[in-house]
C-alpha cells in the first residue's frame, strides 16, 4: 500500500467544497497538499531564500492573526511617536509649526489611527503589507512638505526624519521584507531628493554627513530581512515538531500492519459522535466485515502471504471511506470495520458492495475458498439514529448480520436496520 503524504496545510470553511453525491450530509475529506520532505528540504535550505507557496500560504495563514495584532500595535505607537515628533519640529522648523500641525492632526495622525482601526481587515500579506508601508510613507510625506514650507536655517537637520522614518519600519512594522526594502528605498530617495533645497549653508557637507546615517538605514533593512527570515524558520521547526508528535499520536491509535485504525482511535470516535447529540451525525451505519476462509489462506500460504493479503484488503476499504468522521477500522484479525456517520442503511449497504467488489476483484488466490478460489470477503451491515441505538448496539447487530453472511455462502453483504429501542 502506497503511503500517501502527510497533510501540513489547514483548510478553513472548506467542508462545503466537498460534498459527496452520495448523501448531502456527508464530506469529503480535502485533498491534502504538501509533504513532510518538502518541509525538510525547506529547512535544509539554510539561507531561506523562499518557501513552497503551499507552505507559506500556511505559514500566512497561521500567522495572520499574530501579525494583525502587531500591526493594530504598531500603529498606535506610531501614532504616539508621531505626536513626539512635534517637539523636534518646533524647535527644527518652527516658522511652518502651523502647517506641519496641521498636517499632523487633520490628515496623518487620523489616517494612522484609521488604520489601527481597520487593522483587523488586514487579513492578506499584501493588505498588512499596503496598510504597515502607509504608516512611514505617510510621516515622510508631511515631513517633506514641512521642510519644503521652512526657511527656518535648522530645517537642514530636520532632514535626519526621513532615515528615522525608514529604521521605524525596518525595527517594527510587521510587513514584509519586500515592504521594508520599498519603503526604505521611497525614503531614502525622498532624502535625496529634497536635500537639493539650500538652506544657507554647504548643504554639501550636510548631505555627505547623512550617508552614514544612510547606511544605518540599510543596516535596520539588513535586519529586516533576517527577522522575516527566522520568523519563517522558527515557524518550520515548530510545525515539524507538531507533525512529528502528531506522527506519534497516529501511530498508537493505528494498526501497524495495516495502516487502518485500532480499536482505540474507534472507540475514541465513537465517543465522541455518540457525546455530540447537537452535530446532526445522525443516521450512523456500522460496516462488519472479514476475510472469508482466512485461516485455511493461512495454512495454506503462510503467515507472510496472510499479513500481505489483509494489508490489500485494508487498501480497498481506505479507497471507500470519505466523509470527515468516517473511521476504517481493524477490528481484530481478519475482521475490519466501517464506521459511517451522516449515512443511511442503502448507503452503507451500497458502500459494503462496492467493498466487497473490489476485494474479489484483487484477485488473490486462495484455493481453500469453496466459492471462487480467490480471497473474498463477507459483510453484515447496521444503521440507526444515534440518539435511539448506542455503538455497542450497531456493532452487535452488525455482526449478528456478518454471521448470517457467512451462513448464507460468503462473498455477500447482509445487513439490519435498526429502529428505537423499545421502552
Amino acid at each position: 500500500m502506497t503511503a500517501r503524504p502527510l497533510s501540513l496545510r489547514r483548510n478553513k470553511n472548506l467542508n462545503g467544497l466537498f460534498t459527496l453525491a452520495r448523501h448531502p450530509d456527508r464530506r469529503r475529506k480535502p485533498r491534502e497538499t504538501g509533504s513532510a520532505r518538502e518541509l525538510d528540504e525547506a529547512l535544509a535550505d539554510r539561507r531561506l531564500r523562499s518557501l513552497p507557496a503551499w507552505l507559506e500560504e500556511r505559514f500566512q495563514d497561521e500567522t495572520a492573526e499574530a501579525q494583525i495584532r502587531a500591526l493594530y500595535r504598531a500603529a498606535l505607537a506610531a501614532t504616539v511617536v508621531y505626536t513626539v515628533q512635534l517637539v523636534a519640529e518646533w524647535s527644527l522648523t518652527r516658522d511652518a509649526f502651523a502647517l506641519s500641525a496641521a498636517l499632523h492632526f487633520g490628515v496623518v495622525a487620523p489616517a494612522l489611527l484609521l488604520i489601527a482601526a481597520f487593522a483587523r481587515w488586514a487579513e492578506t500579506p499584501i493588505r498588512r503589507d499596503l496598510m504597515g508601508a502607509a504608516i512611514p510613507l505617510l510621516i515622510a510625506c508631511q515631513v517633506a512638505v514641512t521642510y519644503f514650507a521652512s526657511d527656518a536655517p535648522t530645517a537642514r537637520y530636520y532632514l535626519s526624519e526621513f532615515a528615522v522614518i525608514a529604521i521605524l519600519c525596518n525595527a517594527s512594522l510587521p510587513v514584509s521584507a519586500r515592504a521594508c526594502m520599498w519603503t526604505t528605498a521611497l525614503c531614502l530617495t525622498m532624502l535625496a531628493a529634497v536635500a537639493q533645497v539650500a538652506h544657507n549653508a554647504a548643504d554639501d557637507a550636510y548631505v555627505g554627513g547623512l550617508i552614514p546615517v544612510s547606511f544605518c538605514v540599510l543596516i535596520t533593512l539588513h535586519a529586516a530581512f533576517q527577522r522575516n527570515r527566522q520568523a519563517r524558520r522558527a515557524y518550520l521547526l515548530d510545525l515539524r515538531q507538531r507533525l512529528r508528535m502528531a506522527e506519534v499520536g497516529q501511530e498508537a491509535r493505528h494498526d501497524p500492519l495495516t495502516g487502518l485504525a485500532n480499536r482505540r482511535r474507534l472507540e475514541e470516535t465513537a465517543a465522541k459522535l455518540w457525546a455530540n447529540e447537537s452535530a446532526h451525525v445522525s443516521p450512523i451505519s456500522v460496516v462488519l466485515y472479514d476475510v472469508d476462509r482466512f485461516k485455511a489462506f493461512n495454512d495454506l500460504y503462510g503467515h507472510m502471504a496472510g499479513d500481505d493479503c489483509l494489508r490489500r484488503v485494508a487498501a480497498c476499504a481506505l479507497a471507500e471511506v470519505g466523509g470527515v468522521d468516517d473511521v476504517a477500522g481493524r477490528y481484530g484479525g481478519e475482521e475490519f470495520i466501517l464506521l459511517l456517520p451522516r449515512t443511511p442503511l442503502d448507503e452503507a449497504r451500497r458502500v459494503a458492495e462496492r467493498l466487497r467488489a473490489a476485494v474479489a476483484a484483487l484477485r488473490i488466490p486462495h484455493a481453500g475458498s469453496e466459492e471462487l478460489g480467490v480471497v473474498t470477503a463477507s459483510f453484515g451491515v447496521a444503521c440507526a439514529d444515534s440518539a435511539h441505538r448506542s455503538f455497542e448496539d450497531l456493532t452487535a447487530e452488525a455482526d449478528a448480520a456478518l454471521y448470517r453472511a457467512k451462513r448464507s455462502g460468503r462473498n455477500r453483504v447482509l445487513a439490519a436496520a435498526l429502529g428505537p429501542r423499545a421502552a
